[in-house]
């Protein structure tokens, strides 16, 4: 696993045994785990009532791993839950990097070419909706402009039927139709 990681996220101290270093050659504590997933929350634009911590993703990659359907041991080995030691006698031979690989293709967010283009289909749908929007808002203009000209018509009309019906006679002829 530790290969697995190093090949991916080269910048780590490989005299530090932890992925989530701290610059005190240690670990990073879970406050701090959890600071930095509310800072990227935040920073992404997302509200939340729910209490964020780093541990709301493991449920997110477990049940992706179950969807995708990867062995429940690798799954549990990459997200750092624990198994049982007379299991993993049995599973030594897994491939970490394949199942990485698929998880990482569908959790991923970028659209560099290795990740699964979410991001850019969202600012395309984004960008249509927004010329939709302005193509909608230019019609309802159009049909209030016609709906005050027929109003007035409308207007007119009702006062001529009114006379009409007092007088007996036509109404002399209304300028908006000559």
């Amino acid at each position: 696993m530790k290969e697995l990681l190093d090949s991916h996220i080269p910048q780590l101290d490989r005299s530090n045994p932890y992925l989530f270093q701290s610059n005190r050659r240690g670990n990073l504590s879970e406050k701090r785990l959890d600071e930095i997933v509310k800072q990227l929350f935040e920073r992404a634009g997302l509200k939340t009532q729910k209490i964020l911590r780093w541990h709301c993703f493991k449920k997110l990659v477990l049940r992706t791993s179950a969807e995708l359907g990867l062995n429940q041991w690798s799954a549990k080995i990459l997200v750092g839950k624990s198994v049982p030691a007379d299991i993993m006698t049995y599973i030594s031979g897994l491939n970490l990097k394949e199942d990485f690989l698929k998880l990482s293709s569908v959790l991923k967010l970028k659209s560099d070419g290795n990740g699964n283009g979410k991001v850019s289909k969202l600012k395309e749908l984004v960008l249509a909706l927004e010329k939709e929007n302005a193509q909608l808002k230019q019609r309802i203009e159009i049909l209030q402009k016609n709906f005050e000209s027929h109003e007035k018509v409308i207007t007119d009309l009702n006062e001529r039927l009114t006379y009409y019906e007092k007088h007996g006679k036509k109404k002399p002829a209304f300028e908006g139709f000559r």
